[in-house]
């Protein structure tokens, strides 16, 4: 396939919806409008804000456990998957660049020794 200049690479479209044609701001406009409680013109934000935590009162754990996440954050957990508790121990770390490996190589010459290739360096040792 040939890329046109000015072309997008998906030219079927596909990708991130444009703004206005998301979930989100679809439920997000819903969410402010108004209607009438009791009286009052509320929004249907308000509504469900004070329906999750009416359900959180009447002992509806997944409800409070998303009031919670939604107010405070979701609670910090460090997992430790690597060590079981141990120290992490770091091997010794060599910078080589290409200036060592043409040094290490002159050295080498210069006292009679064949210079390894890359990969004969690991199966001789």
């Amino acid at each position: 396939m040939s890329w046109v200049k000015g072309q997008s690479g998906n030219p079927a479209g596909g990708g991130r919806p444009k703004k206005g044609q998301r979930w989100a701001d679809a439920i997000n406009a819903v969410l402010k409008e108004k209607t009438m409680v009791d009286g009052k013109r509320v929004t249907y934000k308000d509504l469900v804000a004070r329906k999750l935590v009416m359900e959180s009162i009447k002992g509806d754990v997944a409800a409070a456990k998303l009031l919670m996440e939604r107010v405070e954050g979701k609670p910090y957990q460090a997992i430790d998957v690597t060590t079981g508790g141990q120290k992490l121990q770091y091997p010794p770390m060599q910078i080589v660049t290409t200036s060592t490996i043409a040094e290490a190589a002159v050295n080498q010459i210069s006292s009679g020794i064949e210079p390894k290739e890359p990969d004969d360096a690991d199966e001789d040792d």
